[in-house]
């Protein structure tokens, strides 16, 4: 008789475990993604956007920004022009979005939207995902604390968010754009043609090491090449010039840099770098042209700094060749 009752309790907790398992606790923690789904403004992960239209009514440059991913799962720039984004700003901006809380709900059914500037939103954000639409409309800073209002579109509740999401939420084209000057991979080239002013080289990597090969065959410092190549990737523009182009290619004398690029696939990969006097030194600036035909690139002047190399700075510098792994002895 004792093991039986042993075995009604054993059978007794095995029942309330499983209950809290499969019932209470789902039931909870559905609970808590409701509470939690309730205290965002919009709820949705990133990895689901698949569209983004920023409105800026008050707003003379760039009033419209539409973004949509391509078929490679890449965000591109549609409206008011056709280009690449800026990956990890559309990410930022998308998590900014998915990370606004509520910090009260102010009026449940609002009858007078311009009592809170909703009226003409100073910011619209319609997020387009898999399944469904977020659309937000952010308006005037509330009076105390730093916050504003928003309001999901088609609802009538005023909420209020922080304040510095309306700085996050506020972005130009040139924000959006990828400002990458060139995309390639540097382990893939095998050949590189540099021009300068007077000067010119070629450099080709046989078996894994960098050679010159113009104005004379020697062995190049690897390290150098790697670092040049480094530059060359992470060169970025601070702005870009759409309209115009021809008037300004029109100034573009000689070029302080030309760089030519070929990777192991025969891929070629072209830049010109231009500098274009000012009225004074300080206003000269420096444009970068690939093969592309859009866009020009301003860049910092100081990438030049980077990027120039004579036959010294080039050429391997050390005295003796050999691997120290194997020496013996």
């Amino acid at each position: 008789m004792r093991y039986k009752g042993t075995l009604i309790l054993l059978v007794l907790m095995v029942v309330l475990g499983l209950y809290l398992y499969l019932i209470e606790l789902p039931g909870q923690k559905s609970k808590q993604q409701e509470e939690e789904k309730a205290q965002k403004v919009a709820s949705f992960e990133p990895g689901e956007a698949v569209g983004l239209y920023l409105n800026y009514p008050k707003r003379v440059t760039d009033p419209e920004i539409l973004l949509e991913k391509d078929s490679e799962e890449k965000w591109k720039i549609v409206k008011p022009i056709a280009a690449p984004a800026d990956e990890s700003e559309v990410q930022g901006l998308l998590s900014s979005i998915g990370s606004m809380r509520v910090e009260r709900v102010v009026e449940e059914k609002a009858s007078d939207l311009k009592v809170y500037g909703l009226d003409q939103p100073e910011v619209t954000v319609l997020l387009k995902l898999k399944d469904h639409e977020e659309h937000l409309l952010f308006g005037d800073s509330a009076p105390v604390g730093s916050t504003l209002y928003v309001m999901r579109a088609g609802e009538g509740t005023i909420r209020l968010t922080d304040q510095f999401y309306k700085t996050h939420l506020t972005k130009t084209v040139t924000d959006l754009r990828k400002k990458e000057v060139l995309d390639f991979d540097s382990q893939k080239i095998k050949r590189v043609s540099l021009q300068y002013p007077g000067q010119a080289f070629v450099l080709a990597k046989e078996e894994g090491r960098w050679w010159i090969k113009k104005p004379s065959i020697l062995r190049a410092d690897d390290d150098v090449i790697f670092d040049l190549l480094a530059s060359l990737k992470r060169l970025k523009a601070k702005d870009f010039v759409d309209e115009g182009r021809p008037d300004l290619s029109k100034r573009f004398k000689d070029p302080r840099l030309k760089v030519e690029m070929e990777s192991e696939s025969g891929n070629p990969t072209a830049l010109s770098i231009y500098e274009v006097p000012g009225p004074s030194q300080s206003e000269q600036k420096t444009f970068a042209v690939t093969d592309n035909p859009t866009p020009i690139y301003l860049i910092e002047a100081e990438a030049m700094t980077d990027l120039g190399k004579d036959l010294f700075a080039l050429r391997d510098k050390h005295l003796l060749d050999f691997d120290p792994a194997q020496v013996q002895g």
